[in-house]
C-alpha cells in the first residue's frame, strides 16, 4: 500500500470531521431556505407554513375557549349573586309586610282601648 494513501485518507477523514460543525448548519439552513423559498415562490402553501398556521389557530381556539367559559362563569356568579341579593331584599320586605299589618292591627286596638276608657271617665 502507497504511504501517499494512508495520508490522504487521514487527511480526508480530518477535515470531514472538522468540517462537520460548519456543514451541518449550513446544509440544514440552506434546505430550509430553499423550501422556504420554493413553495412561497410556486404560490403553494409550505408545510411546514400550514403546520405553524394550523398551530397557531389551534392556539387562538383555545384561548378563545378559555375566554369565553371565564366570561360565562362570571356572568353566572354574578347573576347568583343579584339573585341573592333579591331574595334577601324580598324576604326583608316581607317582614316589613307582616310588621306593618301588626302595627295597624295594634293601632286599632289601642284606638278601641282607648274609646273604651274614655267612656268610662266620662
Amino acid at each position: 500500500m502507497c504511504p501517499n494513501l494512508s495520508f490522504t485518507a487521514v487527511g480526508l477523514a480530518l477535515y470531514i470531521v472538522s468540517d462537520l460543525p460548519r456543514a451541518i448548519p449550513h446544509n440544514i439552513g440552506r434546505k430550509l431556505h430553499l423550501s422556504l423559498t420554493d413553495s412561497a415562490s410556486s404560490g403553494i402553501t409550505s408545510s411546514y407554513a400550514s403546520n405553524e398556521s394550523e398551530r397557531i389557530s389551534k392556539e387562538v381556539r383555545k384561548v378563545m375557549r378559555l375566554a369565553g367559559w371565564d366570561l360565562r362563569e362570571r356572568f353566572r356568579a354574578a347573576l347568583e349573586s343579584s339573585e341573592k341579593d333579591r331574595r334577601e331584599v324580598e324576604g326583608k320586605l316581607e317582614k316589613a309586610r307582616e310588621a306593618l299589618e301588626f302595627l295597624e292591627d295594634y293601632s286599632e286596638m289601642v284606638d278601641r282601648q282607648q274609646g273604651l276608657v274614655e267612656e268610662v271617665v266620662l
